[in-house]
């Protein structure tokens, strides 16, 4: 009777570790459901699976948790194509429109400066026109003085005819005086003369004072302009150096979290191997211990008591065994947990350092637009600066040049006058020496005189008139000098129909690769997930099974040797699973 009762104790515990096996086996067919979408009522126990076994969603997609990751990673590619085409789109388009707004402001460059030209062209026109009716206008008052003096002469020569007997009486007096009258003229117009030189002088000096001016001003706005220039490209430089830095930063983090999750994954393992290990030990103890317990059972008790002993024994040694073998599987789910924990939280803190790149690279391409832009307001306002210094160094210039030119006629003008009272007193002075030596011959003389006058006359409108012809190319040469020269000159170069944007290069995708359907579960075998308690799980199973087969195979024997195959099959099956790990 008390070998019957340890045979029946054994076939409970078989039939239990079978009735789990099943439970497992059914598990495994919901996880694989679960995974994939194939319906576990048609998997069959030796793991095959029919082909209409997959089961679909509404829209015919397959259900499953790896097929709907799948199908999101196939939309998410799609999502990523049709960005990406957008931003490609909007960067043609926006390069197209700055072109075009480039080419717009260089038009409007070239004509603002075709107008310029055109106006210094109808400037240089008008002066050359002013010049000429200057030239004539001078001509012709040349004339009419050669033909007052003509006329003049007339006149003379009849009151010579009218004062032919007249008699001398005062002409010392007279000669006196004429010569004084010329002498305080000749010191009056040489002062005059001497004024307008200084004037000039004076001016001229100050012109150079007022373009050196102009000048440091043109070389102070362009230094200025060097210094904003180059401080707008420093403080490019620093904040490029700041995002470097920030940068450099964010891939030092997520380097370090990453080889810290690393870190505390390979920490857990090895607390989940020492504890296997340690539980491996215990086992090896407890089934020593149940040995010995048993032998001393077999020495001291005879009988049924020596049957239930070796039963309690062997039923504390199972308990043992069975709680050790529940905490092992639960302290590796929650190690999985863990490890799964920290790989999430590095993949986060890696999203969100991609997150701060894009922001630091978008921060990068807005510091240098502004950059470029405040170069070329910088640049603008350099321009304009030197265009008001040149123009105001050529009002100095025609200041100077008019000033010249109204000295030069003003000094001429005073030299001619010089000349004809020169002339005039000479003529009276001849007059009275012909008077005082010879009355007889004045007549005669008087007309020498005449003649000489004409002549000095002549010869005189005849200088003027080259005088005046050389004033008036001097007048052309200063127009031509001032004249602009033609803007078009090396436009083909420069034009940005040469210079067209490109269309951007298209990206390549890396397709998302379809998931291969793994085998189905089998009752009895170990199912083989990507989760480590699954496995764990499975190896322990299997071990148990292995030493409940054991024990089966020495029930037939006898009932000593039933009772023996408990505790040792069970041991054989923890040693199993321990092995596996």
């Amino acid at each position: 009777m008390s070998w019957g009762s340890g045979g029946g104790g054994s076939d409970d515990m078989i039939d239990h570790q079978n009735d789990q096996i099943k439970k497992k086996w059914e598990y495994d067919k919901k996880n694989y459901e679960y995974n994939w979408g194939v319906d576990r009522t048609k998997i069959k126990a030796d793991g095959t699976v029919p082909d209409d076994a997959q089961l679909r969603n509404a829209d015919g997609t397959k259900k499953g948790k790896y097929w709907e990751n799948y199908y999101n990673s196939v939309e998410s590619l799609r999502l990523k194509k049709a960005a990406d085409q957008e931003s490609r789109t909007y960067q043609e388009e926006t390069a197209r429109q700055n072109w075009e707004m480039g080419k717009s402001q260089q038009q409007y460059q070239w004509d603002q400066q075709d107008a310029v030209y055109q106006k210094s062209e109808n400037q240089y026109n008008d002066v050359l026109q002013f010049n000429q009716i200057e030239y004539n206008d001078a001509i012709e008052r040349e004339q009419s003085v050669l033909n007052e003096q003509f006329i003049s002469a007339a006149f003379e020569n009849q009151g010579l005819i009218a004062d032919l007997y007249e008699a001398t009486g005062t002409k010392g007096f007279d000669q006196a005086a004429h010569k004084l009258g010329i002498l305080k003229q000749e010191e009056l117009i040489e002062s005059q003369s001497q004024k307008h030189l200084t004037n000039l002088r004076q001016s001229t000096e100050g012109a150079k004072y007022s373009q050196a001016g102009t000048k440091i001003g043109m070389l102070d706005q362009a230094g200025k302009t060097e210094f904003q220039q180059a401080g707008i490209v420093q403080d490019l430089f620093a904040k490029e150096s700041a995002n470097r830095f920030k940068k450099a930063s964010l891939l030092m983090d997520a380097d370090t979290q990453d080889r810290v999750a690393q870190f505390q994954n390979d920490l857990i393992r090895r607390e989940n191997k020492n504890t296997y290990a340690k539980a491996a030990h215990e086992s090896t103890e407890r089934n020593l211990q149940a040995l010995k317990a048993q032998g001393q059972a077999a020495l001291t008790q005879a009988g049924r008591s020596q049957g239930k002993a070796v039963q309690m024994v062997l039923a504390e040694l199972g308990r043992q065994n069975a709680y050790v073998a529940e905490s092992l599987m639960r302290g590796s789910g929650a190690a999985e947990a863990r490890m799964k924990q920290n790989i999430a939280n590095t993949a986060t803190f890696k999203q969100k350092a991609k997150l701060n790149l894009q922001q630091i690279a978008e921060d990068t391409g807005q510091n240098i637009e502004r950059t470029l832009l405040n170069l070329e307001e910088t640049e603008r306002n350099l321009k304009i600066g030197n265009a008001k210094g040149e123009l105001n160094l050529d009002q100095i210039r025609k200041q100077v040049y008019d000033n010249i030119e109204s000295t030069t006629l003003d000094v001429k003008t005073l030299e001619s006058n010089l000349r004809h009272a020169q002339s005039e007193t000479g003529l009276n002075l001849k007059k009275i020496d012909w008077d005082i030596d010879n009355l007889g011959s004045r007549f005669k003389t008087n007309q020498d005189i005449l003649k000489a006058n004409l002549d000095s006359a002549v010869e005189a409108s005849t200088m003027s008139r080259k005088d005046i012809a050389r004033d008036l190319r001097q007048a052309n040469l200063e127009a031509e000098a001032k004249r602009m020269l033609d803007p078009s000159a090396g436009r083909d170069a420069m034009n940005l129909d040469r210079f067209q944007p490109v269309n951007l290069p298209t990206p390549q995708y890396q397709p998302v690769q379809e998931p291969s359907l793994p085998p189905a579960p089998m009752e009895g075998a170990m199912m083989d997930s990507s989760t480590g308690a699954a496995g764990f799980a499975g190896a322990a199973l299997s071990g148990t099974v292995a030493g409940l087969g054991a024990a089966a195979a020495t029930a037939n024997m006898t009932s000593l040797g039933a009772l023996a195959g408990g505790p040792i099959g069970l041991g054989i099956g923890l040693l199993t699973f321990l092995s596996q790990l």
